[in-house]
């Protein structure tokens, strides 16, 4: 009883861990490049179909990681080829190879053309040469759920790292062939970001060059500001994440410093999303703040010429008043004028004007008018 129980121990472990490394696929498709799917139902083409799935999963033992191959000929001919990381055993190959023929087969069963991505491997099958032809649809973005909380710098050290591994995959002749992997400090200083590119062994360095930096380009509008993501499509695919080793270290990944922070503007975007977005709101308040400048300049010189009018004209008030108060003191009543001028003694006139008789009243050194239309009476600097 304790070896059986041992036993089943042991099985479901090694189901655990073949679930682990294979799992559901990433994404599939049962359809060609233009997204159009097509059926058969032409039983040689899906025999040949079975055959050429057990023949990749076979020749998954190799050490490069990659194999092509054809079953069948004229319009039942069926092409195939698998792709795995490079820093992966031969054995986590085969299995994640195995695992994506028979997913491919249930999910896509009478489909002429189907393509599956696995953590581990990728692989895909058509009724249509699908060798050295540099095929960038369909095209998926899986990503990580949650966002990375420090984004100041993240689609340029994203960026940085991911072309890096670009130029290293398709330009470096060193084994593994088209496969890097790298990592970057993020200039917090205690964040890392890794990256890894592969492309298919049969392009040329010129397509696999192509087909990675459409991916590294597509990041900041299809994955930013997640945790991590990846580009998948047929003849190549990339992987980042934050703060997060998934894969092995070989000879040749990159171990990159923080990028001079002091040589950037926060939040600059390689492609511009991020940093367009960021100098637009700079640019509005800045717009704002010399509309409210400028308001405030008109209110002080309004303020300015009003407080002005209202001195001038409490100075011009100042002079009438004046004037009234001088005019007022220079008038006499009636029975004054009367008693100085001698009850208007002919002798005391002096002659006559446009406005009346006028009068010299020496004691009081006045000279007095008597109006047509009435009496009035004013000083004369006599």
């Amino acid at each position: 009883m304790a070896y059986t129980g041992l036993g089943l121990l042991l099985i479901m472990l090694l189901s655990c861990m073949l679930i682990k490394i294979t799992g559901d696929p990433l994404r599939f498709a049962c359809t060609d490049t233009s997204g159009t799917s097509y059926t058969t139902t032409s039983n040689r083409y899906l025999t040949n179909v079975d055959l050429l799935l057990s023949s990749l999963s076979s020749n998954a033992t190799t050490d490069t990681g990659f194999y092509n191959t054809t079953i069948g000929d004229g319009s039942d001919t069926a092409y195939g080829l698998f792709l795995c990381r490079s820093d992966i055993t031969t054995n986590d190959c085969q299995n994640c190879v195995a695992t994506a023929g028979k997913e491919l087969k249930t999910r896509c069963p009478s489909d002429v053309t189907a393509i599956a991505w696995y953590d581990y491997c990728m692989i895909r099958y058509s009724n249509q040469s699908i060798f050295s032809n540099l095929e960038q649809d369909p095209i998926f973005y899986p990503y990580a759920p949650k966002d990375f909380f420090n984004l100041e710098y993240y689609n340029q050290t994203v960026s940085d790292l991911m072309y890096k591994l670009v130029r290293q995959a398709a330009f470096n002749s060193s084994s593994p062939k088209y496969y890097a992997s790298g990592v970057e400090n993020y200039f917090t200083g205690y964040d890392k970001v890794y990256g890894l590119v592969q492309c298919t062994h049969d392009l040329t360095k010129d397509d696999c060059n192509v087909c990675l930096t459409g991916c590294v380009y597509d990041i900041p509008n299809n994955i930013y500001p997640k945790e991590g993501g990846r580009v998948l499509k047929p003849s190549c695919n990339l992987r980042f994440e934050f703060n997060s080793v998934f894969f092995k270290r070989t000879a040749s990944t990159l171990d990159l410093p923080a990028i001079n922070s002091t040589s950037l503007s926060p939040s600059t975007n390689s492609t511009g999303t991020e940093g367009k977005g960021r100098s637009k709101s700079t640019l509005i308040i800045l717009v704002v703040t010399i509309i409210i400048i400028v308001i405030m300049v008109i209110i002080f010189i309004f303020y300015q010429r009003i407080e002005k009018s209202k001195q001038k004209h409490k100075h011009e008030d100042g002079d009438d008043q004046s004037d009234i108060t001088n005019a007022n003191s220079l008038l006499f009543n009636f029975d004054t004028i009367k008693v100085a001028t001698d009850n208007f003694s002919d002798a005391n006139k002096i002659g006559e004007g446009g406005f009346g008789v006028v009068y010299k009243v020496p004691s009081l050194c006045i000279t007095v008018r008597y109006v047509t239309f009435g009496m009035q009476c004013k000083v004369s600097n006599t």
